[in-house]
């Protein structure tokens, strides 16, 4: 075989060279599809880790021979499998199977440092798997296989049928802070965590809170959450805020209420005083009546003189009274009234002579 086309075969992990023959090469196509009779198979307290594809591409097992050549034990290899016992993991074994109709590819693993050989396979397979673009998920297109992980409950552990579990689902849970999952076997609680550290994943697990996708998750769960308690406080602010704008009504009202009140209380203050009856003139021809009988009932008794005295204080009496009842219902000014008083008085005989010279000197200082 040409040396380019050997390099190019092993290149695109076609073949491999054999570890102990020097010059042969191995090209796991054209291997046996059988497994080989002569290896045994410890299944007590085994780990188990399944691959299952929507659309697997061939070759895929293939693939890994190549990669994991170096640690093939005693050369049980066939097209299909390979059983890889690693240098540097002690006593522990690894069977990795491929079922094209079924679409998966199964792992098992048994010995004292199962975790650790079980890191290296699926590291080795993710490796793989990064290789074909189908296999990449984006926003546009959903990932087209799952890692399944075996439950490791008290009723699944060692069971070579146990429940499994999609690691990207534990990792969804885990960074929603959802740290156990349900058996379906047994339905006991099972920590994720511990799963995890069956593929030695811990690390990736925790990590997961910082992917882009999960973030987004959660930063939705967090903006879903800060919008109701947002819409909480806003209806509480806007009970407050109606509160308040009802105390604030009632205030104002009672404001306008009491303003109302003062401005009653002043519109009756400064509103005009209740006439009484000397304002009516009814009441001017009864005093006017009272005052001629009474002149009529003294004319007989008294001289002349004191009888004219009388029906000119009679006749003065009458406007002075009226004056006092205009001023009482603010109808004539304080100087008016003053000057009515004073002509009132001038017309009185014998005390008009006694203040006639006073009254002149106030109107000289007017």
């Amino acid at each position: 075989m040409q040396p380019e086309l050997l390099q190019l075969m092993m290149k695109f992990q076609l073949c491999y060279e054999i570890p102990l023959a020097k010059g042969n090469y191995i090209a796991p196509q054209l291997l046996s599809g059988n497994q080989p009779d002569d290896y045994t198979w410890n299944e007590s307290n085994n780990l188990i880790l399944r691959y299952t594809y929507d659309l697997m591409p061939k070759g895929l097992v293939r693939q890994f021979i190549v990669a994991m050549h170096q640690d093939i034990e005693d050369q049980n290899v066939w097209r299909t499998g390979v059983i890889i016992n690693a240098k540097n993991i002690s006593n522990t074994r690894a069977e990795i199977i491929e079922s094209y109709g079924k679409r998966e590819i199964t792992i098992r693993v048994s010995g004292e440092n199962k975790r650790d050989l079980l890191t290296v396979v699926t590291r080795e397979l993710d490796k793989i798997h990064d290789l074909y673009p189908r296999f990449k998920e984006t926003k546009e297109n959903k990932k087209k296989y799952q890692k399944l992980i075996s439950c490791n409950c008290s009723t699944c552990k060692g069971n070579q049928n146990p429940h499994f579990y999609d690691f990207d689902k534990l990792e969804r849970r885990y960074a929603n802070r959802k740290y156990t999952v349900e058996c379906e076997i047994s339905y006991q609680d099972v920590d994720v965590l511990g799963l995890s550290d069956d593929i030695g994943a811990r690390a990736q697990l925790q990590d997961s809170r910082r992917s882009p996708d999960l973030e987004s998750l959660t930063e939705y769960d967090s903006k879903d959450r800060f919008n109701i308690v947002n819409q909480i406080y806003l209806n509480n602010t806007n009970q407050q805020q109606q509160q308040q704008g009802g105390s604030m009504d009632n205030q104002q009202r009672q404001q306008q209420g009491g303003s109302d009140n003062s401005q009653q209380q002043q519109q009756s203050n400064t509103s005009p005083r209740i006439k009484s009856a000397w304002a009516n003139g009814l009441f001017y021809l009864f005093l006017f009546v009272v005052v001629i009988g009474g002149i009529g009932y003294l004319a007989g008794t008294l001289k002349l003189l004191n009888l004219i005295a009388v029906i000119v204080a009679g006749i003065v009496f009458i406007p002075l009274v009226s004056a006092l009842q205009l001023r009482q219902d603010d109808r004539l000014s304080e100087q008016n009234f003053m000057e009515l008083v004073k002509l009132a008085i001038a017309q009185l005989p014998l005390i008009g002579n006694i203040f006639k010279p006073f009254l002149e000197n106030n109107k000289t200082k007017d």
